[in-house]
Order: C-alpha cells, then structure tokens, then sequence
C-alpha cells in the first residue's frame, strides 16, 4: 500500500543561512513520501533573495524540492497560501525556515493520524517541541495526551503554542477553513487556527518532534504597536468565538488586554498602561499571578524614573 504524500511548505525571509537545515532536516525524514515546496518571500532584487537562490541551487537536481519565488515581499500569509496551492499532498504541514524536524516527526504523525482517518472531526495533529538557544536546550512545558481536540481557549490564553511548525494537517481543511488570512501582519497561525477550530480538532503526538531555534532577540513591536495588532486580531477571530462559553471568552480578552497593558508599563507609559488595564479590568479581576507580575513592573519602573 503506498504512501500518503505529505508536503511540508518552508516560507523563507532574510534568513538564507539557515534554511538549507530545515530542507535537509525534512528531506532525512524516516517517512520517505513527502515534498517540500520552498516559497521564497524576498524582494527580487535583494542580495537575500540572490543568497537564497545560491541555497537552493543545492537542491535544483532533487526531484521532492520545488522552489518558488514570490514576485515581491507579499508577508508570510501570501506565501503561506502560495505553498499550498503549489503543494500536492494529502496532507499538508509546515516548517519554519530558522528551525527543524526530528527525523520521525512526519511518520509519527502519520501514524496517529491514521488511526482516526474516517473521524471527519480530527483535522490534523500537532506535537510537542525542543526549544534550542545560545547552544542549550531551552525548558519547554510539554502537552500531555489530554491537551488535545478543541484548542481554541488553550490556545488564545497562551496555554498552547508553536503550531506553526509542528501540525499536519488534512488538505480538506484548506476548502473548508480557507488559507491564511493574508490582511494580518501578526499572529498568523493564531487566526487561522481560531477559524480551524470552528470546524476541527487536533491529535497530539506528546513525543517532542520538532527544534525550535531561538536566535537572539525576537522581533517585539512597541507597545503602540501591540495594540494595534490585538485589536486588529480581535477584530478578525471574534466572529469564531462563539463556541466558548461567556467565562472563557471574557477570561480571553481580560488575558490579552492585560498582557498589553504591561507592555505599556514595561515602557514606562503608565497613563496608557492604566487605560489598557481598565479594558482588561472589563472582562473580569486579575488572578494573582497576574496581580502580582502587575505590581513588580510598575514598582520596577516607579524606581526607575526617579
């Protein structure tokens, strides 16, 4: 009996040297039928999108790789949905260009995925990561079996992370649920996976199966800036929040509003912090982990500007 082809899509941006690792690390996989369709999202004329097509060069003769070139910068959602009209798999995963599977992550995955293959409510299975940085493995808090089926409030608390790279997903999710949503600049997986769970629930496999690299400072924005991208966020996913209850959806807001309060705070914005905490305040009380991460950053800063 052959194979499902599985066809894993690697959007790459500025980042050339690292990108020939996660080709290989998918190309070495112990599960032999899959493809990896690269989408290059650099501008034409930049020396990136000229490194990239040095790397790739390597792969030209490889019949599983396919590489397509963007005509401009057009974000990670258009190249995201770029890959997947390219790619030709029954089922359809992803992998970002700084990390890299585990050499079973895919047939692993496979494995449990048919186990459920007439269950029309499993859309596809996710699995725990290694988090790798400054040369050491990071702590990751690991899922357990029971993390698994509908995600969404987990999800949007902060509870589950990284399913970027470690899904697999059926392709019929993809006429269902549509493609990336290509208007957003942040939280990408996080809105495609809002309207996801609408529809389906994920597998875990608890294994850890994917490295997730860690390289220098993440790419925060201000917290201005932050609050644009939660208010556009939820803007776009509060449509497919009715399938939680009142308690979760107010614990949701109040839990994301407050973490943008702090990143006023943290900025020492303390009139623009306390009317950001006033709308998470709307939702509902601070827990006391809360309360009292509030209460160290502003005494923090208090002493700060003195």
């Amino acid at each position: 009996m052959a194979l499902p082809l599985v066809s894993i899509v690697i959007t790459t941006y500025r980042r050339p040297e690292l990108l020939a690792r996660s080709i290989n690390s998918i190309l070495n996989q112990t599960y032999s039928n899959v493809e990896v369709i690269v989408v290059d999202d650099n501008d034409p004329v930049s020396d990136y999108r000229k490194k990239t097509e040095m790397v790739m060069e390597d792969f030209a003769s490889n019949g599983r790789v396919t590489y397509v070139r963007q005509p401009r910068n057009l974000r990670q959602s258009a190249a995201l949905n770029k890959g997947i009209k390219t790619s030709k798999g029954e089922f359809v995963g992803f992998l970002d260009d700084d990390d890299e599977f585990l050499p079973d992550k895919i047939e692993r995955q496979i494995e449990l995925l048919s186990e459920y293959k007439e269950d029309r409510n499993v859309g596809g299975v996710y699995c725990n990561v290694l988090k790798r940085g400054k040369g050491q493995e990071i702590a990751t808090s690991f899922r357990k079996k029971n993390d698994e089926g509908n995600l969404l409030y987990p999800m949007l608390m902060g509870q589950v992370s990284y399913f970027g790279s470690s899904v697999l997903l059926k392709r019929e999710v993809f006429d269902v649920v549509s493609g990336f949503n290509e208007t957003m600049r942040r939280h990408v997986d996080l809105e495609f996976f809002s309207r996801f769970f609408n529809y389906y629930t994920l597998l875990l496999v608890e294994k850890p199966l994917v490295r997730i690299h860690i390289e220098g400072a993440r790419n925060n924005p201000k917290a201005e800036t932050y609050l644009q991208v939660k208010n556009d966020f939820f803007s776009a996913i509060d449509p497919y929040l009715g399938i939680l209850t009142k308690q979760e959806y107010n614990r949701i807001y109040r839990y994301n509003y407050f973490d943008v309060s702090i990143s006023f705070f943290a900025n020492k914005e303390f009139f623009k912090g306390c009317k950001i905490l006033r709308k998470a305040l709307h939702y509902g009380w601070l827990s006391g982990k809360e309360f009292w991460l509030l209460s160290k950053i502003i005494i923090k800063n208090s002493l700060l500007r003195r």
